[in-house]
């Protein structure tokens, strides 16, 4: 778990092949010493997925 008590629990709503790219974009970043495969940085569901998390971390900070 990330985060400690009172951290606020978000859900990401993700069809197959969004978990599939959230995958493959996290296994480029943690493994690759030089992170440069063009299908994960230039994915739009990677880009959305970027999105949604972003806006969930502003809104938390927002609101606390």
């Amino acid at each position: 778990m990330i985060g400690g008590a009172g951290m606020s629990e978000f859900n990401l709503k993700l069809d197959y092949y969004g978990l599939l790219n959230l995958h493959k974009a996290l296994l480029e970043a943690k493994f690759n010493m030089n992170p440069d495969n063009e299908m994960v940085s230039g994915s739009p569901f990677v880009a959305d997925i970027y999105a949604e998390v972003s806006n969930a971390i502003k809104l938390t900070r927002y609101f606390q």
